[in-house]
């Protein structure tokens, strides 16, 4: 996902401290006060406008009132934009009586109406939050930054690589999944794959909410413990439509041992290098929020060098065409081909995995792939390169 366009902070910094700049955020924040001087300002621009129509033949037509209309939804609450409407119909009406030959055709008038009553309509969010501007815009990517990581979690232990993809629905920039982490009291790499119910903005409240208090869940429980808080605290949201499914991934790099909780999750999935194979990690208990005091059991194992764990959401496998076996083979299948090609997992390589197995999915998708890091190849004895070898040609004529 492109980054935004960014303020050198210098210049950020000089622009708050100036009068101009605390005006600005006074008004961005909704501060009636701030709106007034705007107000009598496009009132000022109103007049101009009326009179240039009446008094300049063929400088200033009627339909320029657009551009004060325009101003005021973005900048003004709803109050001082039903008095700048007021003003613009007046100023219509006057100059309908005034201006020769022709006046104002019916058909600006009616555009012009039409305007007003449309930038009301699309305007009631930012009133509704209070605030003006692109304030509201830039707020809600704020938060929709929350639901990505800016790190993959996992990628800076050493010995280890991984990369994860979330792609909402449809392109949008919210998404009902999300991917938390935290570096707790407790040693080790601590991560939570979440799919709130629902699917792009729909879920995209309900994900804010919930990635805040799980993450500090995540921090302050023990491994053990942290799907059972979970589930209580979405359990006594009491959602009327809403749960949301987890699986959890506890590990310790130092010795690869790990341990996976779901919650009525898609099962994570253990790849066995050795045998070069995908291992499904089959137990788990129900969704979040269903029923309260729920126990959750661990599949735990130990990632061997060029082993890795996958965690994903649905969206990567549910097809409306296919069976759930069979997109969650197709996945496992282009992941191991991945895990084949890459000693040490690049960057993108979750993003190509999304690509390569549900690059138009109707759904959310996210997955995080991690892997204790193989020797190189060259560094292996002969005996091993050679299994290796056969056990790689003998899942291709398989395949």
């Amino acid at each position: 996902m492109p980054s935004l366009p960014t303020v050198h902070p210098r210049l950020a910094a000089h622009w708050s401290a100036s009068r101009l700049g605390r005006f600005s955020d006074r008004l961005l924040d909704g501060d009636p006060a701030a709106g007034q001087p705007v107000l009598l300002g496009l009132l000022a621009v109103v007049g101009l406008l009326t009179w240039g129509s009446i008094e300049v033949p063929n400088w200033d037509p009627p339909s320029s009132l657009v551009f004060p209309v325009l101003i005021g939804g973005v900048l003004l609450g709803q109050v001082l934009q039903l008095l700048l409407y007021a003003s613009v119909l007046a100023a219509l009406v006057v100059d309908g009586f005034l201006r020769e030959p022709f006046g104002v055709t019916p058909g600006t008038a009616v555009v012009l109406i039409l305007l007003a009553a449309t930038v009301l309509f699309t305007s009631r969010v930012r009133l509704r939050l209070g605030l003006r501007g692109h304030r509201a815009e830039t707020l809600l990517l704020e938060l929709s930054d929350r639901l990505q990581p800016a790190v993959t979690p996992g990628s800076e232990l050493a010995g280890w690589s991984a990369a994860h993809a979330l792609v909402p629905a449809g392109g949008a920039r919210f998404s009902g999944d999300f991917l938390i982490s935290c570096a707790p009291e407790y040693p080790g790499l601590h991560v939570a794959l979440v799919d709130v119910s629902g699917k792009g903005s729909r879920a995209a409240g309900r994900a804010l909410q919930l990635s805040g208090a799980l993450r500090a869940l995540l921090d302050a429980m023990p491994p053990d413990g942290f799907l059972e808080a979970a589930n209580d605290h979405v359990f006594l949201r009491g959602w009327d439509e809403g749960f949301a499914t987890a699986v959890h991934a506890s590990l310790d790099p130092d010795t690869g041992r790990f341990e996976v909780y779901n919650a009525g999750h898609h099962p994570a999935a253990r790849w066995r290098d050795r045998d070069q194979r995908w291992e499904r990690l089959e137990e788990g208990g129900p969704a979040l929020g269903l029923l309260a005091g729920e126990r959750y059991a661990a599949c735990e194992g130990v990632l061997e060098p060029g082993d890795a764990l996958l965690l994903f959401t649905d969206g990567l496998v549910e097809r409306p065409d296919e069976s759930l076996e069979a997109g969650t083979g197709r996945l496992l299948e282009a992941a191991g081909s991945l895990l084949r090609d890459e000693w040490v997992l690049a960057p993108d390589a979750a993003a190509r995995l999304v690509r390569t197995v549900a690059p138009h999915g109707g759904d959310d998708r996210a997955v995080l792939l991690l892997r204790r890091d193989p020797p190189h190849p060259l560094a292996q004895p002969p005996a091993a390169r050679r299994d290796r070898e056969v056990l790689g040609l003998a899942d291709a004529a398989v395949r």
